[in-house]
């Protein structure tokens, strides 16, 4: 899951007791009981990565909040790893909850920037020798069969959603957030997240309302 302010110290933190967030990143959070019966539990389709951003937003979609206590402390061992495996799940997952999430108008306007990320992720991938599971999350994509799967999600989630694409894309972040020294280069930091703020302030924000 996505975490704020990562590696900070936390005296240089400024946060309220309680923050509204996106999601909760799947390694620390607290769930009630009574909406994992009522709505479900995480989604075994994903497998892994992003199944917590999904229930995230699964229950966001239905005007719920989840919120960051600020005092809360657990300590997670983690450390940034690349693997293949995380790459091809991490990409072919990132694919379905937008299509599970967003109304056509949204993916219509979100699509030109998205294309562009698509080129810069296949550069990454044959970069550092990710090419072929990258093709494979394609391979995944093109085979109709799994679109149902997909589908069907959308379908219930968007008839029983009561906030709109706007309130749901409030807390998106409009840059790459650096995990490792390698995306920390001229290409992220001088062309990549300067067109992506652009487009976030003028698209997302300008003519997203529904």
């Amino acid at each position: 899951g996505f975490c704020n302010d990562y590696r900070k110290n936390i005296k240089d933190v400024n946060l309220s007791k309680i923050k509204e967030i996106d999601y909760a990143s799947g390694a620390a959070f607290m769930i009630s009981a009574e909406l994992i019966r009522k709505y479900g539990a995480w989604d075994a389709d994903f497998y892994i990565y992003h199944e917590d951003l999904d229930w995230g937003l699964r229950i966001r979609s239905l005007g719920y909040k989840v919120v960051l206590v600020r005092d809360s402390v657990f300590y997670h061992q983690y450390q940034f790893a690349r693997s293949i495996t995380k790459f091809y799940f991490m990409e072919r997952n990132r694919h379905a909850i937008m299509l599970m999430y967003f109304k056509w108008p949204t993916l219509l306007l979100l699509a030109p920037i998205a294309i562009g990320l698509e080129f810069g992720l296949w550069f990454f991938s044959i970069k550092n020798g990710y090419a072929k599971k990258r093709w494979e999350v394609y391979k995944y994509w093109l085979n109709f069969k799994n679109w149902s799967i997909w589908f069907k999600k959308r379908k219930i989630i968007q008839q029983n959603r009561k906030v709109s694409d706007r309130e749901m894309l409030r807390h998106s972040v409009s840059e790459i957030v650096f995990q490792d020294a390698s995306t920390n280069n001229f290409l992220v930091n001088y062309v990549a997240n300067p067109v992506m703020k652009l487009y976030y302030y003028v698209v997302v924000k300008g003519l997203i309302w529904w």
